[in-house]
Formats: structure tokens, C-alpha cells, sequence
């Protein structure tokens, strides 16, 4: 997942370092349009990264609810957490894709309002990570197995 996220988002979409939220619609759409291809290959393999997140989050979520005296909810808080986080993920790569799909658009405001809105979906829901992380912290801290299921320094 990580590999495949980094390589599309990175070197073939083009989007490390963001487009600065100081460019005007005209260089935003100009950008999009500059790399169709690239940005739509490099959301295409962001896409298919993001499938392999799906599994890792469940055998996370059943290894949580193998613990002994862990209330199950933060297994579910877990699996719920890393569930929206895939949504996270993917609702911005859908807006960049929507953005890149017809770059000759006239109206480039619709562009950079896609780009800003995607943009401010990955900077600003990180409620669920956190939730989804300290799930995991409380529950390997609780962890009182005789076998632990995970080390205490995952906590």
C-alpha cells in the first residue's frame, strides 16, 4: 500500500510538493493539464495501493480481538477507524481524478475547487487515524495475556 500510494502520489502524479494554495485557478488548471497523463497514472496506482490497506486494517481488527481482557470495542473502534481512513484516502484520489478528466475545461474554477477540496480532505480529517491509533495503544497496553499478541512497544 505505502509503496504503491508514494510512487503514484509522488513522482508520477506530481502532487509532493502540493500545488500552493496561492496559485490562482488559471495555474491550477494549467498544472492539471500539463500532466494528465502522469496525474492519472499516479491516482490509478494511489487506487490500487489503497485496496491493500483494506486487509492489513482487518487482521489488525481480529489479532486486537484475540487480546485477553480488551474490551472489543477498541478492535471495532479500530477497524471502523481505518475503514474511514481508507475513505480518506479515496475520496480525494476520485476528486484529483474528476480534476484530471477533462483538463481542456473551460470553467477552471471547477478544477481548483476540486484540487482545494481534495487537498483539504487529506490535511484536515485526521480524527480518524488518531482514534484508529489510540485504539490500538489502549488495547496493547491492556493486553494481559500470558502470550501478548503484540509487543508493548507498539503501544
Amino acid at each position: 500500500m505505502g509503496l504503491l500510494v508514494t510512487i503514484g502520489w509522488w513522482p508520477v502524479a506530481g502532487f509532493v510538493p502540493p500545488p500552493p494554495p496561492s496559485w490562482s485557478a488559471a495555474e491550477t488548471a494549467a498544472f492539471f493539464a500539463a500532466n494528465t497523463n502522469g496525474i492519472r497514472t499516479g491516482l490509478l496506482l494511489m487506487l490500487a495501493g489503497v485496496g491493500f490497506f483494506i486487509p492489513f486494517i482487518a487482521l489488525i481488527s481480529m489479532q486486537m480481538r484475540r487480546m485477553e481482557h480488551t474490551p472489543p470495542v477498541l478492535a471495532y473502534t479500530q477497524l471502523l477507524g481505518g475503514s474511514m481512513s481508507v475513505m480518506i484516502i479515496l475520496v480525494p484520489i476520485m476528486l484529483w481524478t474528476t480534476a484530471a478528466f477533462r483538463p481542456e475545461r473551460v470553467d477552471v474554477e471547477i478544477t481548483q475547487m476540486l484540487n482545494d477540496a481534495a487537498w483539504l480532505i487529506v490535511a484536515m480529517t485526521f480524527a480518524p487515524g488518531i482514534m484508529q491509533n489510540l485504539s490500538i495503544g489502549l488495547a496493547v497496553l491492556w493486553d494481559k495475556g500470558a502470550k501478548r499478541v503484540f509487543p508493548r512497544w507498539v503501544a
